[in-house]
C-alpha cells in the first residue's frame, strides 16, 4: 500500500507532525518519516509534551514533571500536573 503521508526529516517538525499523525485511531493509510540525511541519524534529540495516557505511543528515553522559568534576576520552578516533558533521541 501507498504511502498516504510521507514526512521528510525526522527533525522536531516532522516528529512532531508523526506523534501528531498518531493519535489519531484511524488515518487514510500510513505514515512514513524519512531522514535524507543519514550522517545525521543519531545527532539530535526530540523534546515534547505527554500526557500519561501517551507514554506507550511515545516511549520517552528521559522525562521529568519538573522544569524552570528563569530570568536574568529570578527563577521560578514549575511542576506539571497534567503533563510531562519527555526527550527520545533521533
Amino acid at each position: 500500500m501507498a504511502a498516504w503521508t510521507h514526512i521528510v526529516g525526522g527533525g522536531l517538525s516532522g516528529l512532531t507532525l508523526a506523534a501528531a499523525l498518531a493519535r489519531h485511531r484511524r488515518l487514510p493509510g500510513p505514515v512514513v518519516v524519512s531522514e535524507p540525511r543519514a550522517e545525521l541519524a543519531n545527532d539530535r534529540t526530540f523534546g515534547f509534551w505527554f500526557r500519561e495516557e501517551e507514554r506507550a505511543l511515545l516511549a520517552p528515553e528521559y522525562e521529568t514533571a519538573e522544569w524552570s522559568i528563569s530570568t536574568a534576576t529570578s527563577e521560578t520552578l514549575m511542576r506539571g500536573r497534567l503533563l510531562k516533558y519527555g526527550v527520545r533521541t533521533a
